[in-house]
């Protein structure tokens, strides 16, 4: 029988997930889904009967994709599969899926189950939401275990609940170097202008463990509220690298190598409309010979001549622009585009490939430059 177009050869396949297991294993990973997901559902379903456990794993993590019916009830039969690997993928799958009829199985396993298990349906659980979902969350959190606590932050993360946010912003204040501070951070950007008024309540108490952390969040979501604390923070210690960029970066007005950056930047502050922060750009490119739109044309996805401008201003030099552009383009864009590459050359191929799909999601504005 032959395939259908565009499907790769089922046989090859088999063959080449063959290869990558015996060479790599778990390292293959990746590969291994790309040759699967090549093959098509059909294959995908018959792979999830397969003798290697690895490669069960693999098909329940495909399926997760694209949920259908019938990948419902593979992936509920898989939740009793002997081998914890292909049970967490089940688990991981039937929360992506946001499989409703696999809620109590998931709940349980959030609470009762073998680490590995656990943590997966934790995470499982923060995709699917819905009741008792937070409490299950909120408890993981604080077990002793590691590889719980990440599971639980990562549930919390993808949750989405504004009532998670102080508990994020506790996750936060262990620091950069705990396994949880990413994913917390993760968390209370995709809560965002929710998560606000619990950031600025940390921020504004001068002993909180997260009070540096959650200020740079607060930078990092444009809240001209922060600069207060921030410039606190830069003339208690100068020497603050982090806080220095920020400030730089959110005033788009760089005071770290002025002989009183804290005084500076407090004059500065005093003389600004403090109601957006995103003026405060504007002006910046101003001053630079930048002729900038209103600001009107920045709300919601804003407008073409918008995004030029914004693609413009990356391509500058200074760091602190060029990562306030980026900002600018998540809030439009509703997603984050991901760090600025460092070297000259890889950022020249970002921003070429990131022009290229502004011109055709602006292609019918009728702004022009």
């Amino acid at each position: 029988v032959d395939q259908p177009e565009g499907l790769a050869d089922s046989e090859l396949c088999g063959d080449l997930l063959s290869l990558l297991l015996a060479r790599f294993q778990l390292e293959a990973l990746p590969a291994m889904g790309e040759v699967a997901r090549s093959c098509g559902v059909d294959y995908l379903r018959a792979l999830a009967l397969d003798q290697r456990p690895v490669l069960r794993a693999v098909a329940a993590a495909e399926l997760a994709k694209d949920v259908q019916e019938a990948d419902a009830e593979i992936l509920m039969a898989m939740l009793d599969d002997p081998e914890p690997m292909v049970e967490s993928a089940a688990v991981l799958a039937l929360g992506e899926g946001r499989v409703e009829a696999a809620r109590t199985e998931l709940l349980l396993r959030a609470r009762l189950a073998p680490t590995a298990v656990r943590s997966a349906a934790l995470k499982s659980i923060g995709l699917l939401g819905g009741e008792y979902v937070l409490e299950a969350l909120v408890l993981g959190v604080s077990d002793p275990e590691p590889e719980i606590k990440l599971g639980a932050a990562e549930g919390l993360a993808e949750l989405g609940d504004p009532q998670s946010a102080p508990l994020l912003i506790s996750l936060l204040g262990r620091g950069r170097d705990s396994a949880v501070y990413e994913t917390a951070r993760r968390g209370l950007l995709k809560l965002g202008e929710s998560a606000k008024g619990d950031l600025l309540r940390v921020v504004n108490s001068p002993a909180h463990q997260a009070r540096r952390e959650a200020a740079l969040l607060l930078g990092q979501m444009c809240a001209p509220e922060v600069i207060p604390a921030l410039i606190d923070m830069i003339d208690s210690t100068p020497s603050d690298e982090g806080v220095g960029l920020e400030l730089a970066t959110l005033t788009c007005f760089d005071q770290r190598e002025a002989d009183d950056p804290a005084a500076r930047w407090a004059e500065w502050y005093d003389e600004v409309n403090r109601d957006s922060s995103l003026p405060w750009l504007l002006a910046a490119m101003e001053r630079r010979g930048v002729s900038a739109p209103p600001a009107v044309e920045f709300k919601g996805k804003g407008t073409r001549e918008a995004a030029m401008f914004l693609l413009e201003v990356l391509e500058r030099d200074e760091d602190f622009l060029a990562e306030r552009a980026r900002r600018e383009f998540n809030r439009m864009l509703g997603h984050d585009l991901g760090e600025l590459p460092r070297s000259a050359e890889e950022r020249r191929v970002w921003i070429s490939t990131l022009s290229e799909r502004l011109l055709e999601l602006y292609q019918g504005d009728a702004t022009q430059r």
